[in-house]
C-alpha cells in the first residue's frame, strides 16, 4: 500500500482551455501551485416510488446526469499563462492593450500588456479542463490521474486578509465530465517557482499605484486593514430535454450576478465625513471604489506589476461599528456594485474605457504584465467578443 501525499514527485495540477466546450484538449497544459482542490462530482439519482407490500426497502435506484462541482484555491500571481487565465473564466470580456500601462492608455510602454476583465452581458468563457496528478512517487502502472473538462466558473472569492498576509482566490466551478485516467509513465509539467505574487503590503501608501479610494464626490483613501471581493456569476446548471437527461450542457447565467465587497477597518474621527462609507450608507449614496496592489518587482523597466480592481457605481448594505470591548473600535462595512460609467471615475481611474455598452460595467479588473516573460501567448478563452483575444 503506498499513500499518496501532495509533496510526491507525481503529485500536482495542470489546466488548459478547451477549444470546444467539454471537449479534452491537448495536454500537456499549465503547471499551476495550489493551496485546495476540491472538484468531485454529484450523481443526480431518482429513486423508485415507495410501493408498498412485503418489501420493505427500495427495489432500485436510478442515476441521472452526473455534475461535477467543487473549488480550486490559489495565491495570486502575475502570470497570464496560467493565473491570469484562470481568473478570466470568471468574467464575461477580457481586453488586451498591448504596450500600456493601466492608469495610462496614451503613453507608450513598450513591453507592457494590460488585461481589462470586465463583466459583459452573459458571455461565458469557452471552459476549462484540469487534471490533478495523484500517482505519488512514480508514476508506473496502477497510478491515476484525476481529469475534469468542461469547467466553468459559477463564482469567485477574492480575500485580502488582515496582516498584509498574501491574499486568496478561490474559484467555483462547474463541470460535465470527471475521468480517472492511467497515469502510466505520464509526467506533470514543471511547476514554474520564480512567478511574483501578489501581496499585502503590495498596497503601502509609499507604492504610487497602490490605492485603496474611494468616494461619491471625490475619491479619497480609505484606511482599510481586510477586504473580500466576491463575484455570484448567476450561473447555474441548465435544466435537460429528456433526449439529453444524461448529459450536462453548457452551464450559462440564469439568474442576476451579484458583486459584493466586504471591508473590515476601525472607527476614526472623521469616520461620518463627506466620501466615507459611513456618510454614504446614511444617505443611500453611491460610491466609487478602487483597490490596486503595486509590486516591489518591475514587469518592465520602471513599470511594477500592478492589479486593481474598480466598482464605478457600489452601493453601501451595511456599515457597523460594534462596541463589545476596550480598545480600537472595528468598523465593517458590506457593499453591492451596479452597473456605473467608467467615466465616472476620477482621473486616472478613467483610463482604459474601452468596455461597451458606452463604458457601463458594475466591475473590472486591470493588471499589467511582462508581455515576453508572462505572456507568450495570447489566450483565446472568450469566443463571441470582437474585441477579446
Amino acid at each position: 500500500m503506498v499513500k499518496v501525499r501532495t509533496s510526491d514527485k507525481f503529485f500536482g495540477m495542470e489546466i488548459k482551455e478547451e477549444a470546444t466546450y467539454g471537449t479534452d484538449p491537448a495536454w500537456p497544459g499549465a503547471s499551476i501551485p495550489f493551496i485546495e482542490d476540491t472538484l468531485t462530482f454529484e450523481d443526480a439519482e431518482f429513486a423508485e416510488s415507495a410501493e408498498f407490500g412485503a418489501f420493505g426497502a427500495w427495489t432500485g435506484a436510478e442515476k441521472g446526469v452526473r455534475i461535477v462541482k467543487g473549488t480550486i484555491k490559489i495565491n495570486p500571481r502575475y502570470n497570464e499563462s496560467w493565473f491570469w487565465l484562470l481568473f478570466g473564466q470568471g468574467f464575461g470580456s477580457e481586453d488586451l492593450v498591448v504596450d500600456r500601462e493601466i492608469e495610462d492608455d496614451v503613453t507608450v510602454a513598450t513591453g507592457l500588456n494590460t488585461h481589462i476583465f470586465s463583466n459583459l452581458g452573459v458571455v461565458t468563457p469557452k471552459g476549462l479542463s484540469a487534471r490533478t496528478f495523484l500517482q505519488g512517487p512514480t508514476n508506473g502502472a496502477g497510478t491515476f490521474i484525476k481529469r475534469i473538462n468542461g469547467l466553468i466558473c459559477n463564482k469567485w472569492t477574492w480575500e485580502q486578509p488582515a496582516g498584509a498576509e498574501q491574499p486568496t482566490l478561490e474559484m467555483e466551478f462547474l463541470g460535465s465530465l470527471i475521468a480517472m485516467d492511467s497515469g502510466s509513465g505520464v509526467t506533470p509539467a514543471l511547476l514554474t517557482t520564480t512567478d511574483v505574487k501578489v501581496k499585502g503590503f503590495d498596497m503601502d501608501a509609499t507604492r504610487t499605484k497602490s490605492h485603496l479610494k474611494l468616494g461619491a464626490v471625490t475619491m479619497a483613501d480609505f484606511n482599510v486593514s481586510a477586504f473580500t471581493i466576491v463575484s455570484d456569476r448567476g450561473i447555474e446548471t441548465p435544466e435537460e430535454y429528456l433526449n439529453n437527461a444524461l448529459s450536462l450542457s453548457k452551464p450559462g447565467q440564469e439568474v442576476t450576478r451579484e458583486i459584493t465587497v466586504d471591508i473590515e477597518g476601525f472607527i476614526e474621527q472623521d469616520f461620518h465625513a463627506v466620501d466615507k462609507p459611513s456618510l454614504e450608507h446614511f444617505n443611500d449614496t453611491a460610491t466609487k471604489l478602487a483597490f490596486a496592489y503595486e509590486s516591489a518587482t518591475d514587469a518592465i523597466a520602471g513599470k511594477p506589476y500592478t492589479v486593481r480592481f474598480d466598482m464605478p457605481n457600489m452601493h453601501w448594505t451595511k456599515f457597523e461599528a460594534p462596541i463589545t470591548g476596550p480598545g480600537q473600535i472595528p468598523l465593517t462595512a458590506s457593499g453591492r456594485a451596479a452597473l456605473g460609467d467608467v467615466d465616472n471615475f476620477d482621473a486616472p481611474f478613467n483610463e482604459h474605457n474601452t468596455v461597451p455598452p458606452a463604458g457601463s460595467t458594475d466591475f473590472r479588473v486591470l493588471v499589467h504584465v511582462d508581455g515576453a516573460t508572462d505572456e507568450p501567448s495570447a489566450d483565446t478563452k472568450f469566443t463571441a467578443l470582437a474585441d477579446a483575444i
